[in-house]
């Protein structure tokens, strides 16, 4: 920046007038440069948010893969583990595909296909029976316990009420005795008094 002077001024007052322009020009360096190291430390500040997003995005994105292949790996394994299982059920008699059963049922004729349903209703029958008899043997169990436990509740009321009936017979017949003492005691109270006077008119 620069001024206007005239040639008729003294030397001191371009001497101040230097100094003014020169302070004036070092502030707004001095401004310059603050607004510049702000800027940079802003731009500082995003770049290292984004970089710390970047690293937790990052972790998640491993994490998860790994979750992945860890759940892969569990069901790969699994899976070798059930066809392992399978390997070593092969030629093995199954209860589901019996070939004695199926060979039986192929071949049997109709009266030992009648007979062996009759056999396994009987047992069927015998099942639900016996199932019969046990769930009212529990009933009756638990009748009888419910019937004990209210015999044990009308026993502590009837034990309740006889201690009540015989602590308010106790309180009476004390209160009876009392009264009748006292009775016993004016009696002769008035005795002694009447036997008093009839001495002193003698």
């Amino acid at each position: 920046m620069g001024y206007l002077f005239y040639e008729r001024d003294e030397w001191w007052i371009h001497l101040i007038a230097s100094f003014v322009f020169f302070a004036f020009n070092l502030f707004m360096w001095y401004l310059l440069f603050v607004c510049l190291k702000q800027e940079l430390a802003l731009e500082g500040e995003t770049m290292r948010i984004a970089r710390a997003n970047h690293d937790y995005e990052l972790e998640d994105k491993i994490a998860d893969e790994f979750e992945k292949r860890r759940d892969k790996e569990k069901d790969q394994q699994k899976a070798m583990e059930e066809k392992a299982k399978l390997d070593q059920m092969v030629g093995r008699p199954l209860p589901f595909a019996d070939d004695n059963l199926w060979e039986k049922m192929r071949t049997a004729t109709v009266p030992e296909m009648r007979q062996d349903h009759k056999e396994l209703s009987d047992k069927l029958e015998d099942m639900r029976s016996k199932w019969k008899q046990r769930w009212n043997a529990n009933v009756e169990r638990k009748y009888r316990v419910d019937e004990v436990h209210r015999v044990k509740e009308v026993s502590a009321a009837e034990k309740w009420r006889e201690r009540k009936a015989a602590e308010q017979s106790a309180t009476l017949k004390a209160r009876e005795g009392t009264l009748r003492q006292t009775w016993q005691e004016r009696m002769a109270q008035r005795k002694a008094e009447r036997d008093k006077s009839n001495g002193g008119r003698r």
